[in-house]
């Protein structure tokens, strides 16, 4: 089994390190956790001045809440689209899929 930890409003992706807990193991985990906020200020200062999104702000395709996590799940879909031109089954769909077949895909060495 593996554990994650998280931000609550955050999605894990592939590229999330988990620990791993080996069968039959008990484990104890102690966390020191701590809250970082805006005021409610910032809300007037653009995106680019304060080089971050909230949640309802979203530019995402995949997604109307923003998480940095679904953007660079976004990125990394757009890549591969743009490198083989599909999207792998697990990215959510954003318009009409195409359907790939076996006999005209190109194989990696």
């Amino acid at each position: 089994m593996k554990a994650y930890i998280h931000n609550p409003w955050e999605l894990p992706d592939s590229t999330t390190s988990g620990n791993l807990i080996p069968p039959q193991w008990f484990m104890r985990v102690g966390m020191l956790a701590w809250s970082m906020y805006t005021t409610e200020e910032v809300r007037g200062l653009s995106v680019r001045q304060r080089r971050c999104r909230f949640p309802h702000e979203s530019n995402l395709l995949i997604s109307p809440i923003y998480s940095y996590n679904l953007c660079r799940m976004q990125c990394r879909m757009l890549l591969a689209h743009r490198l083989c031109g599909c999207v792998p089954h697990f990215y959510r769909r954003t318009g009409t899929p195409t359907i790939v077949h076996l006999s005209t895909m190109a194989y990696w060495p």
